[in-house]
């Protein structure tokens, strides 16, 4: 079992929790919310694995590059991602003049990219949901925690959009946000 990641500050999390499992985890350069870095420099292929490496490729919330990953797709091999729709928060990050940073992270992108590269689309689903905030200090700790979503988010900031928030809340008793979710199975033939 091989694991790769690409975002820094995850790299010895994942090591500390893959190690006991015997997995050997690769970090590589991958700039959240943006291509490989390899490709970007056009140095040859980004991810250090020989062609049709591996039989099963799974994805989760993380970027990828479609045809890198037919590439160390082994003939037969699938492909399968679980994704948070680029729309998602849109209505919240309005609030904090913010726009959604991959908007084109969508199923249907996403499918045509993996056909472009050569992959077989065996199912593709979406749903949108709803985040429920029930206090303005459950939003503040989201986007502390995820602070690509709103960049250079701190609550002195923000304070005025904040303070506006928590009043909505307080009268409506949550804060409601929009979350679109999304997964595809794609097959290398």
């Amino acid at each position: 079992m091989v694991a790769t990641e690409a975002h820094p500050p995850n790299v010895a999390v994942a090591h500390r929790r893959l190690a006991p499992l015997g997995a050997t985890l690769v970090a590589y350069g991958v700039e959240p919310g943006k291509v490989p870095v390899s490709r970007v420099q056009d140095t040859g292929p980004c991810l250090p694995f020989r062609d049709g490496s591996f039989d099963l490729i799974l994805d989760r919330h993380e970027a990828y590059d479609a045809p890198e990953l037919a590439r160390v797709l082994a003939s037969g091999g699938v492909f399968l991602t679980q994704q948070l729709d680029g729309r998602s928060h849109a209505e919240l990050l309005q609030r904090f003049s913010v726009a959604p940073q991959w908007p084109g992270v969508t199923q249907d992108n996403l499918v045509v990219e993996l056909r472009e590269a050569g992959l077989t689309i065996e199912d593709a689903r979406s749903s949108w949901g709803t985040l429920a905030f029930s206090d303005i200090g459950a939003l503040v700790y989201y986007l502390k925690a995820v602070p690509w979503l709103v960049p250079g988010f701190s609550v002195a900031r923000f304070e005025a959009v904040l303070l506006q928030l928590h009043e909505e809340l307080e009268a409506a008793g949550e804060l409601r946000v929009a979350e679109g979710a999304f997964l595809i199975r794609a097959r290398k033939r």
